[in-house]
């Protein structure tokens, strides 16, 4: 919940306060801009316990979300390189949470786990 408070004093030496001029301001800085949010990911360590596992990212922000299977497949390891750059598009305010699951890889059997 977004919530701002403008607290209006009374006139001061002739001084008038436009309250119109300071909702203005205040709806011009609540409303959301566009920025996109690059994440640069290097790579991991002991990564799912000693088990050689086949290991890839996702990665989502609010309702987005992106599968990067393709860039990121590391086969049977536990200390994975990724070095990738990711871009992801954002609303500044908006969600900030920004989550990075590495999930193995199952195959054709089914969903795959979330390592971590």
């Amino acid at each position: 919940m977004k919530c701002l408070f403008i607290l209006e004093k009374p006139e001061k030496e002739g001084v008038v306060v436009d309250l119109k001029k300071k909702v203005s301001m205040y709806e011009k800085l609540l409303k959301p801009k566009e920025f996109v949010c690059r994440i640069y990911i290097t790579n991991g360590e002991s990564v799912g316990g000693e088990e050689k596992r086949d290991i890839y990212l996702q990665i989502s922000l609010g309702s987005y979300k992106k599968d990067l299977r393709h860039n990121t497949m590391n086969k049977q390891t536990c200390n994975p390189d990724f070095y990738i750059v990711c871009e992801i598009p954002c609303k500044v305010p908006g969600n900030s949470f920004v989550l990075i699951e590495v999930k193995e890889d199952s195959g054709s059997m089914g969903e795959d786990e979330t390592i971590a």
